[in-house]
């Protein structure tokens, strides 16, 4: 695997250190032969990179579905519900930054691999909580192993796309099938004729980072740094309370009386606003382009806090209901344009 790494540095080197003067394109004409490369890259790249994102999610909200079930079963209560929550949500927010060093001493892939492949088996683990010490012990190791996925997988694909192209829009086994068949960079791109190759290598390499470690104390001196980690902060509040609590708000709604699948089922019509939200947002936000983004974030996240306004006072099933899929539309909207801003 090492020497295939070296292999692969040393062809992208020389393809950034070949001579300039094969590069007299003007900048429409080489936006435009770059088209069929990057079009190769998203139909083989993305889908593979996708399928463990969704994973990730799914081991993520698996809990919230058998909550009432595992409460009973095994006699926890919200308090100790909500502190398992807590204790992923420390590891998952404080592992972040180390995940992504860490990230920096492996390969993109390698590193990607094990993150999903020790996630997917804390999820396995799940069917051996007892109490609720091993509760709290699968939820601190889920955070630990979830918390540098999503900030590594936009580490590696920065290796494939440019910024601009960042504008568009099981776990275990996924692991596995990343580390074998997902290509460690451009270079070990096999799909890709080796025109294709230097093209997408040499526009990925206008803003290749500079060699070396990155100065700790620079970084985090950047006012960007602090103004999208308050705004993460102030946008993860509501967005993971809503994903750990509206199975258990719409249990409420009915009234404790409908079954697990019956609340699964429910549940699905704000995710369904959801997907609605992310698309529209994004054909929005690249139709008036880039800066839009801050504009359609903030009017995103304003709708949503009337919708959970909206759920909360309404004594109407249908009106919090309403109010549910209106908060969950503009929370997805404005989390993929929070991602592709991140990226920029």
């Amino acid at each position: 695997m090492a020497t295939a790494n070296s292999v692969a540095t040393k062809f992208s080197d020389t393809i950034l250190e070949e001579d300039h003067t094969t590069l007299l394109l003007s900048s429409s004409s080489n936006a435009d032969s770059l088209k069929p490369a990057v079009a190769k890259l998203r139909r083989l790249i993305l889908p593979l990179m996708f399928v463990p994102s969704l994973v990730s999610y799914l081991d993520c909200i698996n809990l919230d579905f058998v909550a009432d079930d595992m409460q009973v079963d095994l006699g926890l209560s919200d308090k100790v519900y909500s502190l398992g929550a807590g204790f992923f949500f420390v590891t998952y927010g404080s592992m972040q930054i180390p995940s992504n060093r860490l990230l920096r001493k492996f390969s993109g892939v390698e590193w990607l691999a094990f993150l999903t492949i020790s996630w997917g088996l804390c999820t396995c683990c799940m069917s051996m909580i007892t109490g609720e010490w091993s509760f709290y012990s699968v939820c601190t190791l889920l955070g630990f192993f979830e918390a540098g996925f999503f900030p590594g997988m936009m580490v590696y694909l920065r290796s494939f796309f440019t910024t601009d192209d960042f504008g568009w829009r099981a776990a275990a086994l996924e692991g596995v099938a990343l580390y074998f068949f997902q290509p460690q960079d451009v270079s070990s791109c096999n799909f890709l004729t080796n025109s294709d190759k230097r093209m997408v290598a040499r526009e990925v390499g206008r803003v290749k980072e500079p060699p070396g470690e990155p100065n700790l104390k620079e970084v985090m001196s950047l006012p960007g740094l602090w103004h999208f980690t308050f705004h993460w902060l102030v946008f993860g509040l509501p967005y993971w309370g809503f994903i750990y609590w509206v199975p258990k708000i719409i249990d409420e709604l009915e009234d404790g009386d409908v079954s697990s699948t019956t609340v699964i089922f429910l549940s699905s019509i704000p995710y369904t606003g959801a997907v609605i939200g992310n698309l529209t947002l994004a054909t929005l936000a690249d139709t008036f382009g880039n800066n839009s983004r801050f504009f359609f974030v903030g009017v995103a996240m304003e709708l949503a806090g009337f919708g959970f306004f909206l759920g909360s006072i309404s004594n109407s099933k249908t009106l919090s209901f309403v109010g549910l899929t209106i908060t969950g539309a503009e929370l997805w909207g404005s989390y993929g344009l929070l991602w592709s801003m991140i990226a920029q």
